[in-house]
């Protein structure tokens, strides 16, 4: 990208967004307990005291989340684990809270406080104290419960809309047997940001973000003046969605290439899950009776933007082997426009709260599997709008229909 673009890019934004260039202030360091094992915490340069068995340390987190894929590891010290051995371990993922037991100058794994999910140890497999969680050869560790017990972690580099897409996740996620605090629903989000924006954002690492983390009944706990590397790298997101700005979501020149790609490389380098999916956000049409000149790069036609939008993705996206999926939530609220009518938005542009809810059961469809036919009564949602069980099952249809057909429209019953 060249320096003049970058350079007009950033003035434009700095005027649109209006935000504040000033440092945000160092966060204390936590404080670790001392590691009786290693009080000088040097154990990252493979050297592991000698312990009963064969020993691995890893980084210590207070709250630590053990996320790994069925398999063995053979070394590991290019990571700051002890060298020697190969260990066998089954597939787990959890987040939890482990202390020590130090009895009599031996070292006694513990298992996992898990709220009401206990889970099945076999043999010794944890230990963490002070700066290390120490993972022993041919320990394993399986989960009972793998649908409850696994977190939900979910990030949208977005705007407006995928506020609107994710105000209910969390509910329709409780709904479907996951644990609340295994739930993390965020929106990197800058209104109206398209996808040249969020590049400025990146590049000139720019504290313009709000992080909005959605709650129960669509409660929004926000964070203001944050980077998006600092986002991204909060979490071990699972799932990381990208999208364009509605008024270009349907316009196949705004998705230039470099800037996608660019976007693809900043999030794989500031990403703490290796395995992270990055997925694409098909956002809605504008409601028919839309008046405003944003509207008219489309002749003011719903179908006409509609078509665009899936015409666009279908050729810049869906192509693109990079992504890993796309949520078709313009298809979904589409297919309810045909059932419930063109009274899905609330000012136009953004979602009411039923087309919210069904914007939020699209993504988790799609990502998930999960449905909202789990629903076994009315669901009370913000500014007392109360879906009915008829409502819900009709909008299980429009979701699973675009889930069959993404990019055409299903005429609901």
């Amino acid at each position: 990208m060249k320096n003049y673009f970058k350079i007009f890019g950033l003035i434009v934004l700095v005027v649109a967004i209006g935000f504040s260039v000033a440092a945000c202030p160092d966060e204390d360091e936590p404080v670790n307990p001392v590691d009786p094992i290693d009080p000088d915490n040097t154990g990252g340069n493979g050297t592991l005291p000698s312990l009963e068995g064969s020993w691995h340390s890893s980084v210590y987190s207070e709250t630590f989340t053990f996320n790994v894929a069925a398999g063995t590891f053979t070394k590991m010290s290019d990571q700051g684990w002890g060298e020697g051995g190969t260990f066998t371990y089954t597939a787990t993922h959890f987040t939890t809270t482990v202390t020590q037991v130090y009895d009599g100058g031996s070292w006694n794994a513990l298992a996992p406080k898990i709220e009401t999910r206990p889970y099945v140890i076999t043999n010794e497999v944890l230990i963490l104290w002070g700066q290390h969680v120490y993972v022993k050869v041919g320990g394993s560790v399986t989960d009972p419960d793998p649908v409850g017990a696994a977190p939900y972690r979910i990030l949208a580099i977005g705007n407006s809309f995928s506020q609107d897409a994710m105000r209910y996740m969390r509910d329709i996620l409780v709904k479907n047997g996951a644990a609340d605090k295994d739930i993390d629903i965020v929106s990197a989000h800058i209104g109206g940001q398209s996808l040249a924006q969020h590049v400025i954002c990146a590049e000139f690492d720019l504290p313009s973000y709000e992080r909005q983390s959605f709650g129960t009944r669509g409660a929004i706990t926000s964070v203001f003046n944050v980077k998006l590397k600092d986002i991204i790298a909060g979490n071990d997101w699972d799932y990381i969605t990208l999208q364009q700005a509605s008024v270009s979501s349907g316009k196949p020149e705004t998705y230039k290439d470099d800037e996608i790609e660019y976007l693809f490389d900043f999030i794989k380098k500031h990403s703490t899950n290796p395995d992270v999916k990055i997925g694409w956000h098909m956002t809605w049409a504008y409601a028919g009776n839309y008046n405003n000149s944003a509207f008219d790069g489309y002749g003011r036609d719903q179908m006409t933007m509609y078509n665009a939008i899936v015409g666009t993705v279908h050729e810049k996206i869906d192509t693109n082997p990079e992504f890993d999926f796309i949520i078709p939530v313009g298809t979904a609220i589409q297919n309810a426009r045909t059932v419930f009518g063109d009274n899905l938005n609330s000012d136009g542009t953004h979602l009411n709260d039923r087309g919210r809810f069904i914007a939020g059961a699209m993504w988790l469809r799609q990502i998930y599997g999960f449905n909202v036919n789990v629903f076994t009564s009315p669901y009370q949602a913000l500014n007392n709008i109360t879906l009915t069980i008829e409502d819900i099952t009709k909008i299980a249809q429009c979701v699973q229909d675009a889930y069959d057909v993404p990019f055409e429209v299903t005429q609901g019953q």
